[in-house]
Order: structure tokens, then C-alpha cells, then sequence
């Protein structure tokens, strides 16, 4: 499962759970368009949450999103709760234009934070 559960006025939160597929970017590609058409620039809050991760087409698909919104993506915050988490934000973090940063769940107000900031540095 992959979606858009909330959205503040200065990002947006996605739940991924369990093991993704292509139909579940799919899914979430239609909540990001709205998104994007609604924003100039979109930050965002990734919860990994029970999360195994992605089958092969859905990790293609997660990459042409990454291509397709670099552009609007300002900061990615992704909190997750495994150390392979951190390697592959680490591993994504130089292919996309957005500065994306790991938190250990237990981290995850300096995940919130961390995107406010980027709001304030830009007002």
C-alpha cells in the first residue's frame, strides 16, 4: 500500500506498508498529480510502516516518479524503522534533485522539523 493519508500546508504525509506493486504507484501516481497541481514545490513525509518492499515493476515505477517530479520535490523525510531503510534512502538520495534525508522512527518529530524548515528558509 502506497498513499496519500494527510496533507498540512507544508507537506504531505505517505504511508508504505508491506511489499509494493506497480498498481500501487499506480494508484498513488493520481494522489501526487493532485498534489503537484495544487503546489509549487512539495515536500514530503514518507512513514515506513511494516514495510518490505517493492517488486520489481514497482520499483521502475518509483523511479519515473522520482524523474517526473524532481522538479516540484523540495525535501523528502523518510522514516522507516531498518538499517537496509537508511541504505536505500542514502542509495536514492544522489539521482533525485530533492534532498531526501532517513529518520529512525524514533526520530520522526526531527523528520517534521527538518520539512518546516525547508518552509521557513524559503519565506
Amino acid at each position: 500500500m502506497l498513499s496519500v493519508t494527510q496533507t498540512t500546508d507544508h507537506f504531505a504525509i505517505v504511508d508504505a506498508a508491506g511489499t509494493l506493486t506497480a498498481g500501487d504507484y499506480d494508484r498513488f501516481e493520481a494522489e501526487l498529480d493532485e498534489l503537484a497541481r495544487q503546489r509549487d514545490e512539495l515536500n514530503l513525509l514518507i512513514r515506513l510502516t511494516d514495510f518490505h518492499g517493492w517488486k520489481p515493476k514497482a520499483l521502475w515505477q518509483d523511479v519515473k516518479l522520482d524523474l517526473a517530479y524532481g522538479d516540484q520535490l523540495d525535501r523528502v523525510a523518510v522514516v522507516g524503522h531498518a538499517d537496509w531503510q537508511d541504505w536505500m534512502t542514502r542509495l536514492a538520495d544522489p539521482f533525485m534533485d530533492a534532498d531526501v534525508r532517513y529518520f529512525d522512527k524514533s526520530e520522526a518529530p526531527g523528520a517534521v522539523g527538518w520539512l518546516l524548515a525547508s518552509r521557513q528558509a524559503a519565506t
